[in-house]
């Protein structure tokens, strides 16, 4: 997907959400959330407003990996625990997160039926961090 296509699909997303206060409400108090762990990361020098921006940057963004991993095993917000599983789902990170994915899908697996999102990204994650080869531990 190019920039173009997804600056679209935000537009559109956009205008949904504003015709729904209850997840403008939502995404209102995610985005309170997210802001620390944002800020952190344009201290590193990133340009971002979203975790999405992170994995769309075309540079490498490894010194970000650190605090991914600090915010997805102490945070408690489940939407931003998804954009950091989206982040660390990609194949360059390898297993430095893995073990961080397994104890998260284990405190997770059986209490977020509703969010099965997260559910599905922290398989593809750990998956695609292992290449298969820790899913004895899950």
């Amino acid at each position: 997907m190019n920039d173009k296509q997804r600056a679209k699909i935000i537009g559109e997303a956009a205008a949904l959400i504003a015709d729904d206060p209850e997840k403008a409400d939502e995404i209102r108090k995610s985005s309170e959330v997210v802001k620390p762990l944002l800020d952190q990361l344009v201290e590193l020098g990133y340009k971002v407003k979203s975790l999405s921006d992170l994995r769309h940057q075309r540079k490498p963004w490894k010194t970000a990996l650190p605090i991914l991993l600090s915010w997805l095993s102490n945070g408690d917000d489940l939407s931003v625990k998804e954009d950091i599983v989206r982040c660390l789902s990609v194949p360059w990170v390898g297993n430095k997160a893995t073990a961080e994915l397994i104890e998260e899908f284990r405190k997770y697996a059986w209490t977020v039926f509703e969010f099965s999102c997260l559910h599905w990204w922290y398989e593809n994650s750990i998956a695609e961090g292992t290449k298969i080869t820790h899913h004895a531990q899950i």
